[in-house]
């Protein structure tokens, strides 16, 4: 079963919150660092997601806050 995952990161750019959120079927699956824009000011950052997530870019950002 899938499960979704909300990771928690400040921007290295502008320092605002914001989520990576992917779905994970298990939760010992491995992470791999793929790169995730800030949902405030579109810079590239360096994140963890699991690993059949990251092959299929199947990953997203949300806003923390304003």
């Amino acid at each position: 079963m899938k499960t979704e995952t909300r990771d928690r990161h400040g921007c290295q750019n502008c320092g605002k919150r914001f989520a990576v959120v992917y779905h994970q079927v298990d939760p010992d699956e491995p992470a791999r660092t793929v790169s995730a824009a800030c949902p405030h000011c579109q810079a590239p950052n360096r994140v963890p997601v699991a690993s059949s997530a990251a092959t299929g870019s199947e990953y997203w950002t949300e806003r923390i806050g304003s």
